[in-house]
């Protein structure tokens, strides 16, 4: 108690509206607005409908729905789309008007600045919400650990991204860039930074209230949202805290150790890779199809040069015709 009376009132005050303010905005429009964010990252998943649906969806709400599959109390931790109605419905009409209004409509709309930050702030606060209460269900369910709150709450803001990473390579969608869980990035750090705060400053010192613990991840979140936006930049804050981490634990990031490899860097060169082919090998290499999320070509119509085989019996076949 000494330590919260220590904490400036205006300070708590001033949280506690920033949890409170989003109760003003209606909830569909809310979940609207985080499903458009979602679908637009994975707007070229266009192959299959069905596919198309299930990974924005994964990318909205999987990390509440694989919390709640690890969670196992539906009245603590329910999964989004068996929660209300409301999410489901809001959820499939955004994915549906993005992908097929008339006349690209969809994005185009989407593009615009207001709907664009928007978008984001409404994921920003969903996120926030979603950790929290993660974090808070945890201590309930599971009392006196430190270990549960720690990872749910960091799985409920990160899950989204881990599961689509694996549903990607899964369904043969090529992955831009390293996967989360391979090289985490700001989605896991700042989910993790979140639930370690609330369980911290919420459950462990009480120095804030669970309505303030909220405010707070919500204003972190919601103001790296509008930073990223306006600047253009990425605006993590959570980087230093990366490196620090590594610092103290002695153990090397991903990217750094691979550059930090003796030769590594030589070894990747055009030069080098060249050098260790063989020339035969080169000469005969044929040039790479490069697939792409948009690739649909039917293989029946690429020409296909017959097997070396049938072109000498041809020539045996056409010898004997022109003998007799």
């Amino acid at each position: 108690m000494g330590l919260k009376a220590a904490l400036p009132s205006e300070l708590l005050a001033w949280l506690d509206r920033a949890a409170l303010l989003p109760a003003a905005v209606p909830f569909w429009l809310l979940v609207a607005g985080h499903s458009l964010t979602a679908v637009e990252l994975f707007r070229g998943y266009t192959r299959s409908w069905l596919v198309s649906w299930l990974v924005c969806y994964l990318a909205a709400f999987g990390g509440g729905l694989l919390t709640a599959l690890l969670m196992m109390d539906p009245r603590e931790a329910s999964i989004a789309l068996f929660s209300k109605d409301a999410i489901g419905i809001s959820f499939t009409l955004t994915w549906w008007a993005y992908f097929y209004l008339p006349a690209g409509l969809g994005p185009t709309v989407a593009s615009l600045a207001p709907v664009r930050s928007g978008a984001k702030v409404a994921r920003a606060i969903l996120r926030a919400n979603q950790i929290v209460q993660r974090v808070n269900a945890s201590v309930k369910l599971f009392p006196g650990l430190v270990g549960a709150p720690l990872v749910l709450g960091t799985l409920a803001g990160s899950g989204g991204k881990l599961l689509t990473d694996a549903f990607s390579r899964c369904a043969g969608y090529p992955s831009a860039g390293p996967s989360e869980l391979h090289q985490p990035s700001y989605v896991l750090r700042s989910a993790a930074l979140l639930a370690a705060l609330q369980y911290s400053l919420v459950h462990a010192l009480g120095l804030l209230s669970v309505q303030q613990g909220l405010g707070l991840a919500t204003s972190l979140l919601v103001a790296h949202s509008l930073a990223t936006d306006l600047t253009g930049n990425p605006c993590d804050f959570t980087a230093p805290l990366g490196r620090l981490f590594h610092k103290i634990t002695l153990i090397p990031e991903v990217g750094a150790a691979a550059a930090a490899a003796p030769g590594a860097a030589a070894a990747a060169t055009p030069a080098a890779k060249a050098a260790r082919t063989p020339r035969a090998s080169r000469q005969r290499a044929a040039p790479a199809v490069v697939s792409s999320p948009e690739h649909t070509a039917d293989d029946s119509a690429t020409p296909k040069v017959a097997p070396a085989s049938a072109r000498r019996r041809a020539r045996r076949r056409t010898a004997a015709v022109e003998q007799e």
